[in-house]
This record gives structure tokens, sequence and C-alpha cells, in this order.
């Protein structure tokens, strides 16, 4: 394996602790919500506090590698949409589709997640995560604009915009009404909301 990977033992070991601690605090945000502590992931991860530490500085830097990891699943959906002969309103569905059925079955953790995500952001880390969400969907969205397959009396940026408040939206509204199986729903009928108020007019 370490080989494969071009890591050495001491590396790998580091890469499965880190991986250990994630897995260890998605687990007990499942089971404590916003009440996990610090010690309760280390206790699952089978570690001390102090090596807890030793990747994590904080509780709010954790949070915030498992932000960057849906981040980064977001980023393969849209670059997989994009290669995909779709349309417009067919990428942003999807999108929606894809996040709420990743979210089932997970609901409680995504929920608890997220409320200490917004515990612990600042305003700036708030501005740069919307931003991010908005640059996303801004680039399925060009492209539907220079294939004629997008509404054209709101700038992209704008559309991006309301598509993103729709996302987040659909999120706020689907776990706190259902935030079971219901949550594919909420956003399966918000993706199909989005796709409409982007086709052309």
């Amino acid at each position: 394996m370490a080989q494969r990977t071009g890591l050495g033992r001491r590396e790998l070991n580091k890469l499965q602790t880190r991986e250990a601690l994630l897995n260890a605090a998605r687990d007990a945000f499942v089971e404590n919500g916003t009440f996990t502590t610090i010690d309760e992931i280390a206790d699952r991860a089978l570690v001390s506090r102090a090596t807890f530490f030793n990747y994590f500085p904080s509780k709010d830097e954790l949070l915030g590698a498992l932000y960057d990891e849906l981040v980064v699943r977001l980023e393969e959906v849209v670059e997989e949409l994009l290669a995909r002969d779709l349309g417009t309103g067919e990428r942003i569905a999807e999108v929606f589709l894809d996040f709420a059925q990743r979210a089932s079955g997970r609901s409680k953790f995504l929920l608890a997640f997220t409320a200490e995500l917004d515990r612990a952001a600042t305003i700036e880390q708030v501005g740069e995560r919307s931003e991010h969400l908005r640059g996303l969907l801004a680039r399925i969205l060009q492209a539907g604009r220079e294939a004629g397959d997008l509404r054209t009396d709101y700038p992209v940026e704008f559309l991006a915009q309301m598509v993103a408040g729709m996302y987040l939206a659909a999120m706020q509204h689907g776990w706190a009404s259902s935030g079971g199986p219901g949550l594919v729903e909420e956003f399966r009928a918000a993706g199909r909301f989005a796709a409409e108020a982007i086709a052309p007019r």
C-alpha cells in the first residue's frame, strides 16, 4: 500500500488517524448532535485528547475539514454534470438531488454539523462559503448561457445567487420539517423549482 500511494508507514498512519477522527466526529454528531465534545470524538477514534489536538487545533478546525469534504464532493458533482449531455435545468436539478441522496439517512449528522459550522463560522467564512457555492452553480449556468439554455433577462451571477439561496433554503427546510426520507423529496421539489426558475423565457 505504501508503494502504491508513495507514502511511508508513518504518513499512512497519520492519514488513518485523521480519517478515524473524522469518522468518529460524524458518528458522534449523529448520536449527540451539537453537544458533541472533543473527548467523545477522541474516545470514539480510540486516541487521546492530545492526539486530537495534534491533528486539529480545535473542534472548529475539525468542522472545517468535514466541510471541505462536502465542498470537494460538490465540485466533483459539477464536473460530472458539465461532462454529461444534459440541459441546464437538468444539471441544476441533479445538484439538488445528489445532496439529498447523500444526506438521506445521515440527516442527524448533517443537521448537527451545519448547526455547529454556523456557530463556529466567522462572517468572513460564511461569505466565502456562500461565494464558493455561487461560483460552482455559476459554472453550470454559464455553460447554459453559452448553449442558449438559460434565461437571458438576468445576469448569470444573479441567477447563481438565486439558485444558491434556494439550495440553502431547501437544506434548512428539509431538515426542519422531515430530516429523514422526506429530505430527498424536499430537495427534488426544490431542484425542479430552481430548474423552472432559470429556464429560458
